[in-house]
């Protein structure tokens, strides 16, 4: 067990993890937390761990990509020194990867989904009620997040917090937090967010209450039929029903049932500019189909994009403004920046934890210390919405999820 000195330094880990909001010297200072943990805990990742082989394979593309990125020409781009930057950053977050994967139930559980909770109030405060910025230089204190972080936060700690929540509070008052979470995430007028929200609430539901767990085993095949559903034109009337009650809350998500201004997605400007980013990315896998072009550098590369004349609605700006922007999807950022071998072996890392919940949904063998899983479930979801793999936080969720694995199951 991990005695109270160590056990207080990584509440902080935790709490900031969640709600980053001090950046030293252009670092999180979860990242010199993080150091000290390496000097407490030693050479935990020499030891035996669930997910070793894909952490350490992903960590091996992720330097060959770097290197082999570094002889290619990128005017925008700030050299070397930026390249070793992003390389110490990538090698922090697996390694925090394997931290957790070895250690996560070495650790009191109730402890850190505890602080995770305290996290959420944090930046839910911060996004809702206090964002404020005060910059001093090599010190930088923030409280605000984009709504897309905010709602990846959320999606990424919501499950686990759960977990202290279940061993604090019994019947309705557990109750009390689900749609306190609900409306937490649709008060952001997100769209994808508060679809995969629900998804995860109801799954969170299912842990929690075991009569509702035999309900979703059951329910899972007519959801993906109700998903079907909902793109005819039978469902449009029952749609308009439903946008009519959301419209209040959530106007963006009413307009996308209602497909009308920017919720019809074949004039959506946010929609057309991340299928342009999807262009570009395969645009560069061609050329560079198998290490990628190093990673955090797609805003650094110029692309020709032949397909923005396409996007009528996204002419209005030009194409250098394009070229600089994020891929708003990890996936295809995995692409374009480690190639189809970096992407491969993040798939493995982020898809078995998810293969492993839907089986033992159906087998009803989940309980309670499998949240995790479903908050790698929600973010495997709303990865492809945004790009979220430069942080801690979901490389710490994984971990969490690859050690559940192996302590649930003798094989992998």
């Amino acid at each position: 067990m991990v005695n109270k000195k160590n056990r207080t330094i990584l509440n902080w880990f935790i709490f900031f993890i969640v709600f980053p909001s001090i950046n030293i010297l252009g670092n999180s200072i979860t990242f010199y937390i993080f150091i000290y943990l390496l000097y407490k805990f030693g050479d935990f990742w020499n030891k035996k761990y669930s997910g070793k082989q894909f952490f350490m394979l992903f960590a091996t593309a992720i330097v060959i990509s770097t290197a082999s990125g570094a002889n290619i020409y990128m005017e925008r781009h700030l050299g070397i020194g930026q390249s070793i930057q992003t390389l110490i950053q990538y090698m922090y977050w697996i390694f925090a990867a394997a931290f957790f994967s070895v250690n996560f139930f070495k650790i009191n559980r109730i402890e850190l989904s505890k602080w995770v909770f305290y996290g959420i109030i944090a930046i839910s405060i911060g996004f809702y009620v206090l964002p404020f910025k005060l910059d001093l230089g090599s010190l930088i204190i923030e409280t605000s997040l984009t709504r897309n972080a905010f709602v990846f936060t959320l999606l990424a700690t919501m499950p686990i917090s759960f977990y202290y929540l279940f061993h604090k509070f019994k019947g309705n008052q557990l109750l009390v937090f689900f749609p306190i979470y609900l409306f937490n995430i649709v008060l952001t007028n997100g769209r994808s967010g508060a679809i995969i929200g629900v998804i995860e609430l109801m799954f969170i539901a299912a842990v929690i209450y075991p009569v509702f767990n035999k309900f979703l085993k059951v329910l899972l095949i007519p959801l993906i039929a109700l998903v079907y559903f909902m793109q005819t034109d039978a469902a449009q009337i029952y749609l308009e029903i439903v946008a009519n009650k959301v419209e209040p809350i959530a106007p963006r998500l009413s307009r996308m049932m209602r497909s009308e201004g920017d919720g019809d997605l074949s004039s959506d400007k946010s929609w057309l500019h991340r299928k342009l980013m999807i262009d570009k990315a395969f645009e560069i896998s061609e050329d560079y189909p198998f290490l990628g072009i190093g990673p955090n550098n797609f805003k650094y590369y110029d692309s020709k994009m032949n397909t923005y004349w396409q996007y009528e609605r996204l002419t209005n700006m030009p194409l250098d403004y394009y070229n600089k922007r994020s891929a708003h999807n990890s996936y295809v950022q995995l692409i374009a920046e480690t190639g189809y071998i970096g992407l491969l072996l993040f798939l493995v890392i982020i898809l078995f934890p998810v293969y492993y919940l839907f089986r033992i949904i159906l087998t009803q063998d989940i309980s309670i210390s499998h949240l995790p899983l479903i908050a790698t479930f929600g973010i495997a979801l709303h990865f492809y919405a945004i790009s979220a793999l430069t942080g801690a936080l979901p490389w710490v969720v994984l971990g969490i999820s690859w050690s559940i694995i192996g302590t649930f199951k003798k094989k992998i």
